[in-house]
């Protein structure tokens, strides 16, 4: 029974160790609006209680057209909060070769995806305000004019827009759908997968075996 027990308690702990490294969440694709990613630079701002590394992030999009329309190129930037405007730059850098995930959810005029990505490097943070800018394309003031866009999520907010190449300063009065990480986000590898699963089978056959025993 004991051994039983251990298994429950591992597939638990599996599952609630999914979000173990969130430390900022902004919320997920609401069903209403967006904001350009390639005319516009924007950004929403986000707090931390106390000092953290931010290792990796989410955020969700909406693509009106074909997917290939996104080029896979997010440019990132994160700023210190200034009297709740951009502050000076802490990191900036472009990460390529994403891959948009379909979520199967509209937004505006488009479908959802979400794009997942690991920062090219740690950023190390204090406890509080910052900025959070992401732009599609290799540099922040790029405009491909391609339809990519930020999911907004559904509560109201201060996230700021410009059109390129001018500071984000305009609010929108929404909140943008992203979260951040202080751990690398992922999947483990199909091999990493089916050996867990045998394992865990191999666990629940050997808990049956005792309880006929007891």
């Amino acid at each position: 029974m004991r051994r039983f027990a251990f298994v429950l308690c591992t597939v638990a702990f599996m599952g609630a160790s999914a979000q173990a490294g969130l430390i900022v969440d902004n919320g997920t694709l609401d069903t209403i609006t967006d904001r350009t990613m390639t005319a516009f630079r924007v950004a929403d701002d986000f707090t931390l209680a106390g000092p953290a590394n931010v290792v990796s992030a989410q955020f969700w999009m909406t693509i009106v057209g074909a997917p290939s329309s996104f080029s896979g190129n997010i440019t990132y930037a994160i700023y210190n909060n200034s009297a709740g405007t951009l502050g000076s730059l802490v990191a900036t850098n472009t990460v390529s070769g994403l891959t948009p995930i379909p979520t199967g959810g509209p937004s505006g005029g488009g479908l959802g995806y979400l794009v997942q990505f690991n920062l090219v490097a740690p950023v190390a943070l204090g406890a509080g305000g910052y900025w959070l800018e992401l732009h599609e394309g290799t540099t922040l003031t790029q405009d491909d004019f391609s339809s990519v866009y930020w999911a907004t999520s559904a509560q109201t907010g201060n996230a700021k827009q410009d059109t390129v190449p001018t500071l984000p300063t305009t609010n929108t009065n929404k909140e943008l759908a992203f979260r951040l990480f202080d751990s690398a986000v992922g999947v483990p590898e199909p091999g990493s997968i089916t050996m867990i699963g045998l394992g865990l089978v191999a666990l629940g056959f050997r808990a049956r075996r005792q309880l006929r025993r007891g």
